[in-house]
């Protein structure tokens, strides 16, 4: 936890603390997309379905509007999010918005 913790605010200074997790209890679910070198990209988790066989994560992706204005800063969209203990596999389900 705390490496990947790290790395999400590595630009963040002074990096704040990381949330204390019960993993016993809890797990936490990672959507990310990566080094992006514009603005425009998002990523959402837009529903968690569990089943008796897996977890669902169905995630949304957002690209930026053909032709609009665009920044060119450097950004990596990500989304954390804590559940409840998943003992399953997990599937990442994408569309892109």
């Amino acid at each position: 936890m705390n490496s990947v913790w790290q790395k999400i605010y590595s630009i963040q200074i002074p990096v704040p603390p990381a949330p204390t997790i019960d993993f016993s209890q809890n797990s936490l679910v990672l959507a990310a997309r990566g080094e992006q070198k514009t603005s425009g990209y998002d990523i959402k988790i837009v529903e968690i379905v569990v089943s008796a066989k897996a977890v669902e994560v169905s995630l949304e992706h957002s690209n930026p509007i053909p032709d609009s204005i665009l920044l060119p800063v450097i950004n990596q969209p990500f989304m954390l999010v804590k559940t409840p203990k998943i003992n399953k596999t997990v599937q990442f389900i994408e569309t892109t918005k």
